[in-house]
């Protein structure tokens, strides 16, 4: 299955009508990104639906999602993040009854060899995250995909 059909199926499978037509450009800041396992946690459909493309094409297809639904508890979350085993999950910080920094503190803790990474829209989020025991924080942006994640590949070079 090449890369858009996957990206749209995905996308279908999380309850989205969007089609990504157009694959985003593979850009070379992108590839320190190449094969890690991402996982994007949100209560927004439409975050996942604008950034898990470029993601997926920045890893080269390992990326996913993991979107909280309306009755989805902190169990829910994690039992879907585990599933994924990801390397990595960028970590939303307002989900629905759940702080994200919350998720991140039960991660750090017993799934250790998942990294943290706290992801915002908001100003003044690093702290919390930090605190968590996320290994850093990326401002999220979903109305600018590709500076969005740019900035988490910037984060992983930094950190090796």
């Amino acid at each position: 299955m090449n890369l858009g059909n996957k990206i749209n199926e995905r996308l279908r499978e999380l309850g989205s009508d969007v089609v990504c037509d157009q694959l985003p450009r593979d850009l070379p800041e992108y590839s320190v990104l190449k094969g890690k396992k991402i996982v994007i946690v949100d209560d927004l459909l439409r975050v996942a639906e604008r950034l898990l493309p470029e993601l997926m094409v920045a890893t080269g297809g390992t990326a996913d999602a993991v979107i909280q639904g309306q009755d989805m508890t902190m169990g829910g979350i994690l039992r879907q993040v585990m599933d994924i085993k990801p390397d990595y999950v960028l970590m939303d910080r307002n989900l629905i009854r759940v702080r994200g920094a919350d998720v991140v503190t039960y991660l750090s803790m017993r799934r250790p060899d998942i990294k943290c990474i706290g992801f915002s829209s908001e100003n003044g989020f690093e702290k919390e995250f930090k605190e968590a025991g996320a290994i850093a924080s990326v401002l999220k942006r979903p109305e600018s995909p590709e500076e969005c994640i740019k900035d988490l590949a910037k984060v992983l070079k930094k950190i090796g």
